[in-house]
């Protein structure tokens, strides 16, 4: 399917004009003014990482901003992030092939009220390049809700919680689980 939709920025400014290159009931892929593709949601007329894109966002937001390689090169023990958000996993696979070099213990416990967006994504891998190699991963994480594995010298554990945060924060299930170093709050 070919079309356009506007996607708009945080501040309510129109972000430019994107090409769809594919669709499906739900979801589609869309490409961005700069080349980059990312994944638009038609019940919430609003597209992922419209501006840079899913990779170049996450590096900037959560790779760079939280300093990630600075901390977990001094951390020790297990460093915990929560990915509040976890949509297509594009914050959260860009934060471990960044830090997939360092030798450290991590712990991603992502959250969100559905996994459709990363169904969908896991589907169009040849649009969205950032999931290369983390596709088996990811099924697993969608079938398990946990999976652990290495990167390089990194070992990595990643939960997948399914429900409304404020409401899973708000009840018991949060004190179960291990306090957060940073979190991502996905913007979506």
């Amino acid at each position: 399917m070919t079309g356009t939709a506007g996607g708009f920025c945080a501040g309510g400014g129109l972000c430019g004009r994107l090409r769809a290159v594919t669709g499906v009931p739900g979801y589609r892929i869309v490409k961005l003014a700069n080349g980059a593709h990312s994944v638009h949601s038609l019940a919430q007329a609003e597209t992922f990482h419209p501006v840079v894109g899913p990779v170049a966002e996450a590096q900037a937001l959560y790779v760079r901003q939280l300093r990630l390689l600075e901390r977990l090169a001094t951390h020790r023990g297990e460093f915990v992030i929560w990915d509040v958000g976890l949509g297509a996993a594009a914050n959260a696979i860009t934060v471990l092939q960044a830090t997939g070099e360092l030798s450290c213990t991590l712990r991603m416990v992502s959250f969100d009220q559905t996994l459709a967006p990363l169904e969908f994504a896991l589907q169009h891998t040849r649009h969205l390049r950032y999931l290369a190699g983390y596709e088996e991963k990811l099924g697993l994480l969608i079938q398990q809700r946990q999976v652990s594995f290495r990167s390089g010298p990194q070992s990595v554990t990643w939960e997948m919680h399914e429900a409304d945060f404020p409401t899973l924060v708000a009840g018991r299930a949060a004190r179960s689980q291990p306090k957060p170093h940073p979190i991502k709050l996905g913007a979506f």
